[in-house]
């Protein structure tokens, strides 16, 4: 039977973010109290949502 070869296929964590880290696709970095998801290999621009290079997972929250 064949195996089937699916790649990366859940979030990794990579903390906050760092303009001199590459990032893939699917990975999971911390920006300005929000979280975001690097939508394809990526490295020194900044997570926006912008549909392109970056999704947003988890808006900031309001300060207290």
């Amino acid at each position: 039977m064949p195996n089937t070869v699916l790649g990366k296929v859940s979030l990794t964590p990579m903390g906050a973010y760092n303009a001199e880290t590459a990032y893939t696709a699917l990975d999971l970095v911390g920006y300005n109290g929000g979280g975001y998801i690097a939508l394809q290999n990526v490295q020194g621009v900044t997570p926006v949502d912008d549909g392109i290079n970056w999704m947003l997972l988890a808006a900031p929250g309001e300060s207290i």
